[in-house]
């Protein structure tokens, strides 16, 4: 359900998109051409084939509850790691967001409580779909995650 989070944007699934940046009819549509029974050129729409639907396996949550093994056989290894406190974090830096990971220690393992898409930039803007993208890139090249 599309829902407006203020006057210039539309949420929708947790995404955000500007208003004045949604896709116009001539943009969803296709012109095509044919003859008519007399011969004559008549101009037809036709839907645009739609963008495929992101495979589920790029939602960061496929990662909540899973080990610091299973994500390096997921993602390979991060960009950066760090600690604060008990908490270890692993960083992977891509060329649109940065995806956090956050493991605390469960039974003397380390277990990922919590994820997070943020902007490379301070205050910058993200697109989580172009991010969950850019995971999947990253996953292939592990051959992981198809």
């Amino acid at each position: 359900m599309l829902t407006p989070s203020d006057s210039s944007d539309v949420t929708w699934q947790g995404l955000t998109i500007e208003r004045n940046n949604l896709p116009t009819l001539a943009e969803n549509k296709q012109t095509q051409t044919s003859l008519n029974d007399d011969g004559q050129k008549v101009s037809e729409f036709a839907e645009a084939a739609s963008a495929p639907e992101l495979p589920q396996n790029l939602d960061p949550a496929i990662f909540i509850d899973k080990s610091t093994a299973y994500l390096a056989s997921m993602l390979g290894d991060p960009t950066m790691r760090r600690n604060e406190g008990t908490v270890e974090i692993w960083q992977y830096q891509l060329s649109d967001c940065v995806f956090d990971v956050y493991f605390y220690a469960d039974a003397g393992s380390l277990i990922a409580r919590h994820t997070d898409m943020r902007s490379p930039l301070l205050g910058g803007v993200i697109d989580p779909a172009t991010c969950m993208i850019n995971l999947h890139k990253i996953s292939e090249t592990t051959g992981r995650i198809n």
